[in-house]
């Protein structure tokens, strides 16, 4: 766990709090146990499927006031497995009082899920410890954005010259080197669980590694929920592959 507190003008102090957060650093381990006022933060995080995010950073940023000096005081730490936190903001010094507080969660870089917060929300400070209140802050954290953005570039650099169409209503877009449905080759589709590659005549390649997922009797798609799965050798194997059967169809004319 880690806890600092920094000094502003109330002006700075909404602006500074994701920064605070950014920035804080373990302090000594003796001064860390030192603290004479708490306040606590529990929650958990999860994506938008409700799975627990584990190993994200969660940094609570508490705004307040003593002896007419504004304060920012910053706890942190990190979601256990199944995505729960608790994050104590430990002072020094003596207070009783209720701040302004924001919680940010900070997922690990390769899970490809982005940062949250929320902010406008209290919590309690005070001498009595443990806090007899607790303040619970759940956040979800979005990651189909991401990964709709890392697989449309490898899409795009593996296709090259390729024609890309939006479906926005169906959240779907189509890849491809003709007009209409003859002419795809792939397709990206958005999910809440993430992202859909989708293989036209997939179940007629080779799929070696068994990434390719779907019971229809032509088309398969392969589930991406992070971004190590889009960066995979045999995802941009398999486009190669659906590419050149394409080529090869469009040649004879099948």
């Amino acid at each position: 766990m880690v806890t600092e507190m920094f000094r502003y003008p109330r002006v700075l102090m909404t602006t500074c709090a994701v920064a605070a957060c950014s920035s804080a650093v373990s302090p000594d381990p003796d001064a860390a146990n030192a603290f004479t006022s708490q306040g606590i933060v529990v929650g958990a995080v999860r994506d938008t499927a409700g799975r627990g995010v584990a190993n994200a950073v969660v940094c609570a940023t508490a705004v307040f006031t003593v002896s007419g000096t504004p304060v920012l005081a910053v706890g942190q730490g990190p979601t256990n497995a199944n995505g729960a936190y608790l994050v104590p903001i430990n002072l020094t010094f003596r207070a009783e009082v209720r701040g302004a507080l924001t919680v940010a969660a900070t997922p690990a870089m390769a899970s490809g899920l982005e940062p949250a917060y929320k902010p406008g929300l209290t919590v309690l400070i005070t001498t009595a410890l443990p806090p007899a209140e607790t303040t619970h802050v759940d956040l979800v954290v979005v990651g189909v954005q991401v990964l709709a953005k890392a697989t449309r570039t490898v899409v795009l650099n593996t296709f090259p010259g390729v024609i890309e169409r939006v479906n926005a209503k169906a959240r779907l877009i189509g890849y491809g080197y003709a007009p209409g449905y003859r002419g795809l080759v792939a397709t990206i589709l958005l999910s809440q669980e993430g992202v859909k590659l989708g293989i036209l005549r997939g179940s007629q390649l080779s799929d070696p590694s068994g990434l390719l997922q779907g019971g229809g009797k032509l088309h398969r798609h392969i589930p991406l929920t992070t971004l190590p799965e889009v960066q995979r050798a045999p995802v941009r194997a398999l486009l190669k592959a659906a590419l050149a059967a394409w080529k090869e169809r469009s040649t004879v004319g099948a």
